[in-house]
């Protein structure tokens, strides 16, 4: 895709005033994009997701605004002061694929002289008019309801906090997970710096809380990888999945879970993995030649997350090239959780 071309689908969505038109455009444009890239190579990978990452946020970005401007129009409350809609997941990473569904969040703030019920009331419409266009535009609403109508993800910034902070003091695997999710926001409308802000606390929360960080190394080491003494592939024993292999809590789960460890360890802003990975080999945390390691495990993971849309593979049906890098893949990841092991507990 030649970038005239990629900046000419970028001009007609800013140009569209209905979601009608919107949802045209995304669904030519995608099946645009279907057909242009093989995914051969290693740079057709990375260059897709980033053309994909550009199209979800250009596409939220004017069905948020369309949401902001109804909710205005109707007078529904009052805006807050400071807002700003958030991305999450694969989307605040820039790996969503062209299934993508949707997870998001919003942050605010209440101005001095605000009533807060009026502010909230403007929110809650905001963001329930938002995720209905959004599932409009054909990104269906997430399973686990990490979206921005949740409570647990519409807040205000100093809930936002409360709620980071809660984490520490209970036990659960899902704080982990929400820490997760948290951990990978962007903003794609609305106040920037009050996110950089959010990210700058909490970063600085984790560090400084090194039970918590061990309650992380806990549950990134918790995963099984499945893949045998022998190199054989664990697969699904029973169910419509049986004898395939688990792509996405088998490989990819524990390949984020492993980079957010480092992540938090090393206090990193970025949110891509790419840029993660980057600024941990420039720190000498991860040596050179772990980061060649994880840089192809990626690359295998979102070639074979792009073509696996039930995240389930069946290791007979790949090639003898594929199951070979899927299985180097799944050893490097067996090789960064010792790095973990070893950072978190000297062994």
């Amino acid at each position: 895709m030649e970038p005239l071309f990629f900046d000419d689908w970028i001009v007609r969505m800013n140009q569209t005033s209905t979601l009608t038109e919107l949802a045209q455009i995304k669904q030519e444009l995608f099946s645009k994009i279907s057909d242009d890239f093989p995914l051969k190579e290693e740079m057709d990978v990375f260059h897709l997701y980033h053309i994909l990452s550009q199209i979800h946020d250009q596409l939220t970005k004017k069905a948020v605004s369309f949401a902001e401007k109804q909710t205005k129009e109707e007078k529904i409350g009052l805006p807050p002061e400071r807002y700003a809609w958030l991305t999450m997941g694969s989307g605040g990473r820039k790996e969503q694929t062209n299934r993508a569904d949707q997870d998001n969040g919003l942050i605010y703030c209440i101005g001095k002289n605000q009533n807060q019920e009026q502010v909230e009331r403007f929110v809650q419409r905001f963001a329930e008019l938002a995720v209905n266009n959004l599932m409009e535009l054909g990104y269906p609403l997430c399973q686990g309801n990490v979206m921005a109508t949740n409570p647990r993800w519409q807040k205000t910034f100093n809930g936002w906090k409360e709620t980071i902070t809660s984490f520490l003091d209970q036990d659960s695997m899902n704080d982990i997970r929400y820490i997760f999710i948290a951990a990978d926001f962007r903003v794609v409308y609305g106040d920037q710096e009050l996110g950089d802000q959010l990210r700058e606390w909490m970063l600085t929360f984790i560090q400084n809380n090194s039970r918590l960080l061990k309650r992380i190394a806990n549950h990134v080491l918790s995963y099984e990888i499945p893949l045998g003494l022998f190199s054989q592939f664990y697969t699904e024993r029973w169910g419509p999945y049986a004898g395939q292999f688990d792509l996405k809590y088998g490989a990819y789960i524990p390949w984020l879970n492993i980079i957010h460890w480092f992540s938090f360890f090393a206090g990193i802003k970025e949110t891509t993995i790419i840029d993660r990975l980057i600024i941990l080999r420039d720190k000498g945390i991860i040596s050179r030649k772990e980061f060649q390691i994880a840089i192809h495990s990626f690359t295998v993971l979102l070639r074979l997350r792009f073509n696996s849309p039930f995240h389930h593979i069946d290791p007979k049906q790949l090639t003898s090239s594929e199951r070979v890098e899927l299985k180097k893949t799944l050893r490097g990841i067996k090789k960064l959780r010792r790095r973990i092991r070893i950072l978190s507990y000297g062994t």
